[in-house]
């Protein structure tokens, strides 16, 4: 009797379960194909570009409208992109995981100015200003809790068993950079760590909590957060930049900031979602007032002085337009895709393709562009610059904002960003900015404002809503570039002087003074110097996690190369200052080894000294 009971409420349960996945189903009409006009431009640069396969969804008046599916998923079968073409979704999950947040703050379980390490007491952060200005919840998602990205050996740590507390703790160790709530810099690392909270909070896992309040009632049922049965039968292959051979799927641990698997049409219900401020298929997921938080950032310095967008909370907006297009872009593994909508214009767009290309962001235009043929320009009301801001923006400025603190060395190289006044308006990085009051400036072409003017005890710096310039003195920047000069003055002299007592060497001439040795010793010094600095930009230029996520002989050989440069360079001058030799030899050699000594001190400031880039 019990068995046939448990019989009958099991057929009751799978009914309920079925009626339920129906009911979910979004409710959206059959979309038609890309307008001709639209789909001849973005045919072109598919071509141009050699992207294998791409879905692309259109919505208009906050639903979709058209669709239109490009290429193959798999060149070697052929096999064509269609409607329920997987694709991966990159750091489009991180917006998912913010409105789990909201949703926990919704309802009065958290909030989002409470300290990450009050929820999560074994996260550990190495924070110089925790006692008045801690990591909190707000900073973990709108990336101003100055932590760096997290290492290249991260990205390789794979596996579907692992849970996001264990990506919280691999992920580890964690530092603040900077005073968190000031500056913004993205990082997978607090994505990830708001994803434990989410399950701390609710007492749920994270793809349990997302699957039954959000991508559930969504009706996403393509979406995955690993790469299951369902998800495999129907996943496009993936391939590195120049098509050359096929990406390998990397389950990775933290879910939270870039693992969801899905179709362009089901991802189309995020954008949806938002335009209809938290509500969509019937179905409430956040209020109005979470719809409008999640697109308006509030933790930075930038916000604070006055610029309204900027990265908020999993959501990056565009202001490259007409409009506004909010939203997030994401790649991951060879697949790169972005999902936009403009509250505008009632409208958005979802493009996935299966190629790391610049594609993408050129079909975006396109569609972009489309959606905002019929929308005007925005008023830019100018308002004249004050004396005391004006003295500040002339000048050279640079990034003190990388995603890794290891790249600080070769920016403060290579980076100068002019900036140049003509009359009130600013001219910075090819665009020119009219400002708009209180230091704040809204650049012509563009939706909003994006950039903001603050002097204070941090000094004079400009912040967009991701990146801070902090302005460069001219003492500065004529110091580095004249030290550049000469370092490469000295290896070019070096270097043609260095023929000379090789052929000398050769015939025994150089005897009496000194030898080949201390006319060698300084030569090598300074190349092996170089080649601490080359080395290991030569290895991150690859873009190949084979070579940067994991201890490869060539990782070995750059380690090797920037541990020997300092080393070799102090037994160099020890040996040169003991040995003999003629004048052109001593005046060169000395200028050769103090330009060495200027590198590998510049370069063990910036963390380049033993340098394991696996671990950068």
């Amino acid at each position: 009797m019990r068995t046939k009971q448990a019989g009958i409420f099991s057929w009751i349960a799978l009914v309920a379960a079925l009626l339920a996945h129906f009911l979910a189903q979004p409710a959206y009409a059959q979309p038609t194909p890309l307008p001709d006009e639209v789909r001849t431009q973005v045919e072109a640069i598919l071509k141009d570009a050699e992207v294998p396969g791409v879905s692309i969804v259109l919505i208009e008046d906050g639903e979709i409208s058209r669709a239109s599916h490009f290429g193959v998923r798999d060149k070697a079968t052929g096999e064509p992109v269609t409607s329920s073409t997987i694709f991966r979704a990159g750091s489009i999950s991180k917006s998912f995981t913010s409105i789990a947040i909201m949703q926990l703050v919704e309802s009065g379980k958290l909030d989002l100015d409470t300290p990450a390490s009050q929820l999560l007491p074994e996260l550990l952060i190495d924070n110089p200003w925790s006692e008045t200005d801690p990591v909190r919840v707000v900073h973990l998602l709108e990336h101003t809790a100055g932590f760096n990205d997290i290492a290249f050996r991260h990205y390789l740590i794979q596996g579907s068993d692992l849970t996001v507390a264990d990506a919280v703790r691999l992920y580890a160790p964690y530092r603040s950079r900077w005073r968190p709530g000031t500056r913004t810099s993205y990082t997978n690392a607090g994505p990830v760590i708001a994803g434990r909270i989410v399950e701390v909070v609710s007492g749920q896992g994270f793809e349990e909590y997302i699957a039954a309040n959000i991508i559930g009632p969504l009706g996403m049922n393509s979406a995955q957060w690993t790469k299951t049965p369902s998800v495999e039968r129907f996943l496009a292959k993936s391939y590195f930049w120049d098509g050359s051979k096929e990406e390998p799927f990397i389950e990775i641990a933290g879910r939270p900031s870039g693992s969801l698997n899905t179709t362009a049409i089901d991802l189309a219900g995020l954008p949806m979602l938002m335009l209809a401020r938290g509500s969509l298929n019937g179905r409430t997921i956040i209020t109005p007032q979470s719809a409008l938080r999640i697109e308006r950032p509030t933790s930075s310095d930038a916000t604070k002085a006055g610029l309204e967008l900027g990265y908020s909370l999993g959501n990056d907006p565009n202001l490259n337009g007409k409009t506004t297009f909010f939203g997030h872009d994401g790649s991951i593994d060879g697949f790169a895709a972005t999902a936009r909508y403009s509250p505008d214009l009632n409208a958005g767009y979802v493009v996935m393709i299966n190629m790391t290309s610049g594609a993408l962001d050129d079909v975006a235009k396109v569609l972009r562009d489309y959606l905002e043929r019929e929308a005007d320009a925005p008023l830019i009301t100018s308002v004249p610059l004050p004396p005391e801001l004006k003295a500040g923006l002339d000048g050279q400025f640079q990034t003190s904002t990388p995603r890794r603190s290891f790249l600080a060395p070769l920016i403060g190289l290579s980076q100068w960003q002019g900036v140049s006044l003509k009359g009130d308006t600013l001219r910075f990085k090819g665009l020119d900015w009219e400002h708009v009051g209180r230091g704040v400036f809204h650049a012509v072409g563009e939706s909003a404002p994006g950039l903001v003017a603050i002097d204070d005890d941090q000094g004079f710096r400009l912040q967009s809503g991701t990146v801070t310039y902090r302005r460069v003195s001219p003492l500065e920047m004529w110091t580095k570039l004249g030290l550049v000069a000469l370092t490469g003055l000295a290896a070019v002299i070096g270097a043609l002087y260095a023929i000379i007592w090789l052929i000398g060497g050769a015939r025994g001439t150089l005897s009496e003074t000194g030898g080949v040795a201390p006319r060698a010793w300084p030569t090598f010094a300074l190349a092996l110097a170089w080649g601490a600095g080359i080395a290991p930009l030569m290895l991150f230029g690859t873009g190949s996690f084979d070579l940067l996520g994991k201890p490869t002989p060539v990782g070995w050989l750059v380690y090797g190369i920037t541990l020997l440069a300092p080393l070799f360079v102090a037994i160099a001058t020890a040996v040169f200052l003991r040995s003999k030799t003629s004048l052109t030899a001593r005046w060169l050699g000395a200028f050769q080894l103090l330009m060495a000594i200027i590198v590998c001190v510049y370069l063990i400031h910036g963390d380049w000294f033993a340098l394991r880039i696996w671990n950068a």
